[in-house]
């Protein structure tokens, strides 16, 4: 029995060897940014069609926060005059605004 745990250790230490050096998927993917370079607005009118749409499912359900927090993982939106990146929260905040003037009935969640 002893000669068995042994063994179970000494394979234990060979696998946290190999553990040390390993290099997960996770890390060998290279996200890409896109950038859009112009207004807000601009923006909102190309996505609208998207975040309208009923074809899509986050995790089995239409969250449109979720996937509009998608769509800004990908893309970047750069204001051609001040040369700035839009937050995620002012992206937000312009659709919900978007949504409320042109689509009163249909509440961005």
């Amino acid at each position: 029995m002893e000669a068995d745990l042994h063994e179970i250790n000494k394979c234990a230490r060979a696998i946290n060897r190999l553990l040390e050096h390993a290099v997960f998927e996770e890390d060998m993917v290279e996200e890409e940014k896109i950038f859009f370079y112009g207004e807000t607005n601009e923006f909102i009118e190309l996505i609208i069609p998207l975040i309208r749409s009923t074809k899509w499912r986050g995790n089995g359900n239409r969250m449109q926060k979720k996937f509009l927090r998608s769509i800004d993982e990908v893309f970047k939106i750069k204001n051609e005059k001040t040369k700035d990146l839009l937050k995620f929260d002012s992206l937000y905040a312009a659709l919900k605004e978007y949504f409320d003037r042109h689509f009163p009935d249909d509440a961005f969640s």
